[in-house]
């Protein structure tokens, strides 16, 4: 799951992001992990997997805020 969300052309979706979180972590941690831009570390220490759909999730998100603040 986790290699199909990174390819996808635009996996910005946070459900999707959750359901990759969720393989490796239960669902309160994955909403703390959404929520928070600082999880980076604690996804490193229990699946570095999970940290390369946290951080293509993270850059969506920020160029999509930067496009409407832009438009």
């Amino acid at each position: 799951m986790l290699n199909a969300f990174c390819q996808e052309p635009d996996p910005w979706d946070t459900n999707q992001l959750k359901q990759a979180i969720l393989q490796a972590l239960n669902e309160s941690q994955a909403n703390k992990m959404i929520s928070h831009d600082h999880a980076e570390h604690e996804l490193v220490t229990k699946k570095p997997a999970i940290t390369v759909a946290w951080k293509h999730y993270h850059q969506k998100k920020r160029r999509r805020e930067e496009e409407q603040v832009v438009v």
